[in-house]
Parts: structure tokens; C-alpha cells; sequence
């Protein structure tokens, strides 16, 4: 349909400019661009939404692609000589000494008594 619209366009704007109609050759661009416009939008449109994901699949998953250090299936092995993080380094909360859990409030602020 656009493509149908497209050609009879250029083929009015062809005779226009052979008869020497300068302001209908003129408004014949003009329309032909306003016609043309929002199909390339779109295609900018699918190209910045889709460009970001193929490349990143490409350069993860393409063909002969050399690993670089510490990516693959040895990333998620623990080091050997890691020191085992000691049990106080954390925060305790206000309530219990149980780490996580925070005292719950009514939603009401309270002043300080004097």
C-alpha cells in the first residue's frame, strides 16, 4: 500500500517537474518525505530497541570467541584461600540481636518525653 502510494507520488512529481510546475514538484517532495518519515522512525525506533541486545548476544555467544579470565565455569568456585568472613562482622538490629529483622513502628511519630 505505501510502496503503491510511493510510486504514483514519484510519477506525479516526475510529470510535474517536466511540465515545469515548480510548486507542485516542490509540494510533491514534501509529501513524498511526510510519507517516508514515520517508516524510518520505526525503523530507527527497532534498531535502537534490538541493536543494545543482539550486540551484547553477539559478543557473549559468537563462534570461536576466547574467554577472558575469570568467566566461565570455573567464575563461581569459591577461592581456596579465602578466610571465612568472621560471624560478627555484621550489623545487628534493634530487636534480639537477629540480623535482617528491624522493630516495626505504628506510623505515629512520637516526641521525646521531657
Amino acid at each position: 500500500m505505501v510502496w503503491s502510494s510511493l510510486i504514483e507520488m514519484v510519477h506525479g512529481v516526475q510529470a510535474a517537474a517536466a511540465a515545469g510546475h515548480v510548486a507542485e514538484t516542490a509540494l510533491g517532495v514534501i509529501n513524498i518525505l511526510l510519507l517516508l518519515f514515520p517508516w524510518i522512525g520505526g525503523l530507527l525506533l527497532l534498531d535502537m530497541i534490538f541493536r543494545g541486545p543482539v550486540l551484547a548476544a553477539w559478543s557473549r555467544w559468537r563462534p570461536g570467541r576466547e574467554r577472558p579470565e575469570g568467566e566461565g565455569p570455573e567464575r563461581n568456585r569459591p577461592e581456596r584461600n579465602r578466610p571465612s568472613p568472621s560471624p560478627g562482622r555484621h550489623r545487628l538490629s534493634a530487636q534480639g540481636g537477629v540480623p535482617g529483622r528491624h522493630r516495626r513502628t505504628s506510623g505515629m511519630k512520637t516526641s521525646p518525653s521531657c
